[in-house]
């Protein structure tokens, strides 16, 4: 019997695939399971349809991931902190800091942006920092703190 995975079934296969399987599988389990429907001809295009539009959406993703690193790489991003007379910071800096001015200074979306190297950072100075954009998109930039 010819069905089509609506789920990732192990050892079957992965959402969209057409699969063959015995008949007493399909009726008893995958299909009342949710695991998977019939493949009839109108329920195949509905699903490559669906499956069009996951990929159209991921590549969407994807896109704007790069494009976020590619507008962080290089970047200089100054802060000004409090700090004492030997430049030691009153507070280490925090992500959400960094986030911050990523908004204010080059007026992106920061939400999705994670760092990577920017733990214990105390000292005023000037630090390089690798920003993970999601998506395998990094982007290299330097926080310069006053």
């Amino acid at each position: 019997m010819k069905l089509i995975l609506t789920k990732t079934v192990a050892k079957l296969g992965e959402p969209g695939d057409v699969v063959n399987v015995k008949e007493g599988y399909a009726r008893n389990y995958l299909v009342p399971q949710g695991f998977a429907m019939i493949a009839s001809r109108q329920a195949k295009q509905s699903r490559l349809q669906e499956v069009e539009k996951k990929k159209k959406k991921e590549k969407k993703v994807v896109n704007k991931s790069r494009d976020i690193a590619q507008r962080l790489n290089g970047k200089i991003l100054k802060i000004t902190k409090k700090k004492s007379e030997s430049g030691t910071l009153y507070s280490a800096l925090q992500e959400t800091e960094v986030m911050e001015a990523i908004a204010k200074q080059l007026e992106l979306d920061p939400a999705g942006i994670s760092f990577q190297s920017m733990h214990d950072i105390k000292q005023a100075g000037e630090y390089a920092v690798t920003a993970d954009c999601g998506n395998g998109a990094t982007a290299a930039l330097t926080i310069v703190i006053k």
